[in-house]
């Protein structure tokens, strides 16, 4: 019974190859269990992403925030070297020169004040070959050398309050730059919590170090703008008790005051004075 079972199966499978090829021109062997399992192939799984990727995104993303943050910080670092520092700088020159006219303005009027009380007035009696008096100019060299000196005094102290005022334009311009610092620090701070949130995979080994060293950096930039705002400062009391100092008395024996001022100003200037809040700093500002 089996037997023409088995006969009626197979002449029906050829009766459908026979209609296939009739209607298609191809023939195609009948369909067996071992040969459906052979064409068979399985779809292929959806692969899933490794957590490798992940670190790897967060190796790529991090560092090019950060690089904007490292951007900004050698914004503020060339504002203040090339700004800042460079007219402290010629500020110390312009005092040093102030100082330097100032006693010599007040030499030079005291020798002329000496001279008109002595009555010195040919050039025999002024020079030093004989005669009452071992001085060797007349009171006419005397008034132009203080014209000379005077000039240059009022030059010094123009120079003196442009300096000043350029001073603070640095500082308004470091106060930017760290504006700008100080936000790509945070976003770059949001973005790593970000990144690490949403993966949930720890950070990798050379990420804590790079941000401690930029929050290292940052932090830096802040004591800066502290300190050279605490300097200007200092250094405009300076320049405004100097400028106060210069009255008609320079021209007079009391001008000696005005002299000890400039000297004290001119001393204390430097930002290798103890009294600077950038004495600590100087050495690496230099």
């Amino acid at each position: 019974m089996s037997t023409s079972t088995n006969q009626d199966d197979e002449a029906d499978e050829m009766k459908k190859a026979y209609m296939q090829f009739m209607l298609s021109g191809k023939a195609s062997a009948p369909s067996t269990p071992s040969s459906s399992k052979k064409n068979h192939t399985p779809s292929k799984p959806i692969p899933s992403t490794p957590l490798s990727s992940n670190k790897k995104k967060q190796r790529f993303v991090i560092p090019k925030i950060a690089q904007t943050v490292v951007k900004s910080i050698d914004a503020f670092h060339r504002v203040l070297v090339d700004e800042w520092l460079s007219h402290d700088d010629n500020m110390r020159l312009v005092m040093e020169s102030i100082a330097d006219l100032r006693e010599r303005i007040r030499s030079v009027s005291q020798r002329q004040q000496l001279m008109r009380e002595t009555s010195l007035c040919t050039w025999e009696e002024c020079g030093m070959r004989g005669g009452r008096s071992s001085g060797f100019l007349l009171e006419q060299d005397l008034e132009l050398a203080l014209s000379h000196s005077l000039l240059a005094h009022e030059r010094m102290l123009t120079a003196l309050r442009q300096g000043m005022s350029q001073m603070a334009q640095a500082q308004e311009a470091l106060g930017r730059r760290l504006d700008d610092t100080m936000a790509h620090f945070h976003a770059f701070q949001a973005q790593e919590r970000t990144l690490t949130g949403e993966h949930q995979v720890r950070a990798p080994d050379e990420l804590p170090s790079h941000r401690e060293s930029i929050g290292a950096q940052v932090e830096e930039c802040l004591q800066l703008f502290r300190s050279t705002a605490l300097e200007l400062f200092r250094k405009q009391t300076m320049v405004r008790g100097v400028l106060e100092s210069s009255t008609d008395s320079l021209l007079y024996l009391e001008g000696s005051k005005q002299s000890v001022a400039a000297s004290k100003a001119s001393n204390e200037w430097p930002r290798s004075s103890r009294k600077s809040p950038l004495f600590q700093v100087n050495d690496a500002l230099d």
